[in-house]
């Protein structure tokens, strides 16, 4: 699948005939140029997890940032980067999947072991791209 797919996918997996009426995923644009991502953690496997601000900037039109606040993955980049933001995102969302399911199964994993296993999925993911 691809990004987009993946995106649909995430969100069609909350969709439960409550959830989608008060949380959702934005796409956007900025005046800067550049895009947006918002998406509405309640009641995800994201809800609580932690999520380490990313911070890229190569350039005055290459570059993003995602964070997370009050409840909501946040990203912003530039004119090129709204698949950049889909990834992190998607990397993240990966993640937060896999850790419930390890709490669930009461596995639990070190934050040195969960951290590495993200960074290394985010590597793969962008070099599929």
């Amino acid at each position: 699948m691809n990004d987009i797919q993946d995106l649909q996918a995430w969100y069609a997996q909350y969709c439960d005939g409550e959830w989608e009426h008060f949380c959702g995923i934005r796409i956007d644009t900025l005046d800067n140029p550049g895009w947006s991502l918002t998406v509405d953690l309640e009641d995800t496997h994201c809800q609580d997890q932690e999520f380490k601000t990313v911070s890229v900037e190569k350039d005055e039109s290459n570059w993003f940032y995602c964070e997370i606040k009050q409840g909501q993955f946040k990203g912003a980049g530039g004119p090129h980067n709204l698949s950049d933001l889909i990834k992190i995102f998607l990397t993240w969302a990966e993640h937060c999947q896999e850790a419930a399911e390890a709490s669930a199964a009461h596995a639990p994993k070190t934050e040195e072991t969960k951290e590495n296993s993200f960074l290394q999925r985010l590597k793969d993911r962008f070099k599929g791209a």
